[in-house]
């Protein structure tokens, strides 16, 4: 692989997310100030819906091709590149036809499962109209699971931070402009999936013309294929569980709000939602750059190494992600105003979520360490505890404080999660970092963020004026505070792994 392109790709991960979340978001505000709340509640619960059918289509695919053929590539078994991908996505589009039929051939029952009697009708035209594109998407993301496990970034972060988001954005503004409403909007967000997938498929194929004829294939190990199914899946099984979990997570709290409190507050709860979790695509991004050198290093058993990429990246994380969160809290009535009127009754529900958020991020590489440590089961086991406690804390705090019940769940279920992965990561992994060493990065962001963000706030209210002024400010203090401790920071080291995410032996 030429080491260049990995450099770029190392890189632009991180502008990748950026842009996504960007995108994300203005998508919300797309949405939002087309629709008002209540449709708004329609178009988010079908993405719910969507997001989480296509992600246990995937079956933990996409996750085992990052590590399987990272591992593969590390330790020259090139002739097993082509046969994995297919042991991967096979019974991918198998079992996802067959479920997608069953799901809209029984729509008006899942409606019935999903939302209030009278919106039965609505939920169900929408998923008659958008479910059967969740194979593409299955399909997409196992595409690029394998992109990723050669070593090549650059295609996930073109197709999904940067190409989904954007064209998504562009379809349904044009939709909602010429004077469509809700259904047109929602299948103009699946249409872009058609192009997503084909152009990951010819971008794969171009990967695997280019690496395995570079080898001698008379001469290279064949493991035989029962063995490399067994491989595999053995893995890859366990995964698809826990990610089944984890979209749940991130998914059902808005199904549910809409369950019980209906779609006009699903509206809202969405947009706050959303908007507090735009930050985790710099997040995925910086986490999708590292996997690959993660896998590759406790695959020899760089326990160092390991932990010098957990700690730069969690200690990173704090400085991307939070100065973020922490204005989204500070100026939440000014950013919810944007999305249009009605949206500003989830300024609470939005200082929970980011506190929720906050945490996450401070988690580091936790999850990826798991993963590419090949223990997906105990991360699906920790999945199912977090999805229990979501569910039992939604119904019980949503009907005592509402969309900011729903939030407060969140929280609590962020934290058990990032507590059972801790005690896993530091202590059964023995890949620990010291808390102490985070300090420093934590302080930087209340000095060039909070401080600032009060003081503003305090002089001028929560307005949007108000929020730009904060954001000048906040980012001339923290490009400074950067720049002064940029030696502790470690950043260079950070730029160094990120400019090389697989390890030597790799790049054979």
């Amino acid at each position: 692989m030429n080491r260049e392109r990995v450099a770029r790709s190392g890189l632009i991960s991180l502008a990748g997310g950026g842009t996504g979340a960007v995108f994300g978001l203005l998508l919300a505000v797309v949405v939002g100030r087309g629709l008002g709340p209540e449709d708004t509640g329609f178009f988010f619960q079908m993405i719910a819906l969507f997001m989480i059918i296509a992600n246990v289509g995937e079956l933990g695919a996409d996750t085992g091709l990052v590590r399987e053929l990272a591992r593969q590539v590390s330790l020259g078994r090139y002739a097993d590149l082509v046969r994995t991908i297919a042991i991967a996505a096979i019974p991918v589009a198998a079992i996802g036809i067959v479920v997608l039929t069953a799901i809209w051939l029984f729509a008006p029952e899942v409606a019935q499962v999903i939302s209030s009697p009278a919106a039965h009708p609505t939920t169900t035209t929408l998923i008659v109209n958008t479910i059967p594109f969740a194979l593409l998407a299955s399909l997409l993301t196992v595409l690029l699971g394998a992109t990723r496990g050669l070593g090549g970034v650059l295609p996930f972060v073109g197709i999904i931070n940067i190409g989904l988001p954007v064209a998504r954005v562009v379809v349904v503004l044009i939709v909602l402009s010429t004077g469509f409403g809700l259904i047109a909007a929602a299948r103009a967000w699946t249409w872009p999936l058609v192009v997503a997938c084909a152009g990951a498929a010819v971008i794969l194929a171009g990967q695997l013309s280019r690496m395995v004829p570079r080898t001698d294939a008379a001469v290279q190990p064949r493991t035989p294929t029962r063995a490399l199914v067994r491989e595999f899946w053995s893995f890859s099984a366990a995964r698809g569980v826990a990610a089944a979990l984890e979209i749940g997570l991130a998914w059902a709290d808005v199904l549910l709000v809409a369950a019980l409190l209906g779609p006009t507050e699903a509206g809202v709860y969405a947009i706050v939602s959303r908007a507090a979790r735009a930050g985790l695509l710099v997040d995925t991004a910086m986490r999708m750059a590292l996997s690959p050198r993660v896998s590759a290093t406790l695959a020899v058993g760089d326990l160092a190494g390991a932990r010098a990429l957990h700690l730069s990246t969690t200690r990173s994380l704090i400085l991307l992600s939070w100065p973020c969160y922490l204005t989204l809290a500070l100026f939440a009535p000014a950013v919810l105003s944007a999305f249009g009127q009605g949206f500003d009754a989830g300024e609470n529900a939005m200082i929970a979520l980011c506190a929720a958020m906050m945490l996450l991020s401070a988690t580091g590489m936790l999850q990826t360490v798991l993963l590419m440590g090949g223990h997906s089961q105990w991360q699906m086991g920790n999945k199912a505890a977090a999805l229990v406690v979501n569910i039992v804390g939604i119904l019980l705090l949503v009907p005592l404080w509402g969309i900011v019940g729903a939030a407060m769940a969140w929280v609590i279920t962020v934290a058990v999660d990032a507590a059972l992965a801790c005690w896993q990561v530091h202590r059964l992994m023995a890949v620990d970092i010291a808390l102490r060493s985070l300090a420093p990065a934590v302080a930087v962001v209340v000095g060039a963020v909070v401080l600032p963000g009060l003081l503003v706030r305090g002089v001028f209210g929560a307005t949007i004026p108000a929020l730009a002024v904060h954001v000048v400010i906040a980012t001339a203090v923290f490009v400074l505070l950067c720049r002064r401790f940029r030696e502790q920071f470690e950043l260079d080291a950070l730029s160094g792994m990120l400019r090389s995410p697989m390890s030597k032996g790799s790049r054979r």
